[in-house]
């Protein structure tokens, strides 16, 4: 029992950052970079239980529900980019990272902060979910 409450604490551990960047419309002062390594991290662990043998369900769907907080986030970051490059930052590489690869996203497209935001969360989801299938196969061809 003790263990069925820990995994749904970690599983929704992010949803009161995601409740606060949407009433915001920013995500100033979260470390974007702090988000991208949970997410590899949960990534990778969900493609591990998922090439168990005696696959741990649970534990994979845990770590599934989290993942998808993550990519949440990490649009969200995407979506408020305007809030986020306005401030000033003493982590500047992730936010030169950012501006970047919002930038090449983003280059010629005005669109309103939801729409960059569900595309944004889309594209992050999508290429979460080849990762881990890709993932999954490595480590049940590895003996």
């Amino acid at each position: 029992a003790l263990g069925v409450v820990g995994v749904i604490a970690f599983a929704l551990m992010l949803s009161p950052q995601v409740i606060l960047n949407a009433r915001r419309q920013s995500t100033q002062g979260m470390s974007v970079g702090l988000i991208l390594m949970w997410h590899v991290g949960s990534m990778l662990a969900v493609a591990y239980y998922a090439a168990l043998p005696d696959m741990d369900v649970f534990g994979a769907l845990g770590l599934s529900v989290f993942n998808f907080f993550c990519g949440i986030v990490e649009a969200q970051a995407f979506a408020y980019k305007e809030a986020r490059m306005s401030r000033k930052s003493s982590d500047e590489s992730t936010d030169s990272m950012m501006h970047s690869l919002s930038s090449f996203f983003t280059s010629g497209f005005a669109a309103p902060s939801w729409l960059r935001f569900l595309v944004a969360f889309m594209a992050i989801t999508l290429s979460g979910v080849v990762f881990d299938i890709g993932l999954v196969f490595l480590f049940k061809a590895t003996p």
